[in-house]
């Protein structure tokens, strides 16, 4: 899928396409793939959900984040910080109530990206992640909500018994397991050629940042083929899901058709 950009490049605007590509894996072990995805570049939104909570539970939770998201109606003087900010608690009181009613708990992680002019806002709860590369060096441009992640942070174990904590997928924020969920947001420039990439812990547990920084130099389509691919073989104990989002996606060669 394919929009355009309005971007300011020296002393001229520059009118560059977005072009964005999306996959979803059921993986190798599990029978449900309780993930769900937004790509949405005619609101330049995209966002992915990773539910949680057993069959039906998961994909109900996921649904609803993705759902209040594609509902949010952005407009020239709109804040989409606020906007989003107001979807995803309302996508929360949904899914805590549900689960309530229930007698249970589920809910659902969430990573996505919004293009307002020429910033990105990035947003997420729980261990989805978002990367860009820019000129050729791949960053994180997210924090993980998880137990692990805290107690690196705070110096209690490095980022090789991270790995290896018996709790290592333990996660600390999701939509639908409080009241109230802590969306964290950054904000950041869009440059010329940067490139995004969201997903959930199923592709980024299993896919190690050498390999990501590899994989994206490939053209799009191809990269997200290829990113699914070593996800399976690094064993699939997870559903596997992507979106791939390239600013002037034209310089790095042949991609999908547009949709």
């Amino acid at each position: 899928m394919t929009t355009r950009l309005q971007i300011q490049t020296g002393p001229v605007a520059a009118d560059l396409p977005i072009k964005s590509v999306a996959r979803t894996h059921i993986g190798l072990v599990r029978q449900v793939n309780e993930d769900r995805l937004l790509d949405a570049p005619e609101r330049s939104l995209w966002a992915v959900a990773d539910g949680m909570g057993g069959h039906s539970l998961g994909d109900e939770a996921a649904t609803s984040v993705i759902r209040a998201l594609a509902g949010i109606c952005f407009s020239n003087d709109s804040q989409g910080v606020v906007l989003i900010e107001q979807a995803l608690q309302t996508a929360n009181r949904q899914i805590f109530d549900a689960a309530q009613n229930a007698g249970t708990t589920c809910g659902s992680t969430v990573a996505g990206l919004h293009i307002e002019q020429e910033r990105c806002t990035i947003f997420w709860a729980g261990d989805s992640r978002v990367y860009r590369v820019r000129n050729g060096q791949l960053k994180r441009m997210t924090c993980d909500h998880r137990l692990v992640q805290e107690l690196t942070d705070a110096g209690v174990i490095d980022e090789r018994q991270a790995r290896m904590h018996p709790q290592a997928s333990v996660i600390t924020r999701a939509v639908g397991v409080a009241p109230k969920v802590a969306v964290e947001f950054v904000s950041s420039a869009i440059e010329p050629d940067d490139l995004y990439l969201i997903g959930t812990d199923g592709l980024c547990d299993l896919v190690d940042d050498q390999q990501l920084s590899s994989l994206l130099t490939l053209p799009l389509v191809n990269a997200a083929e290829a990113l699914v691919q070593a996800a399976l073989v690094g064993g699939g104990v997870d559903n596997v899901s992507l979106i791939l989002i390239a600013i002037d996606e034209c310089s790095r060669g042949s991609s999908e058709s547009e949709q």
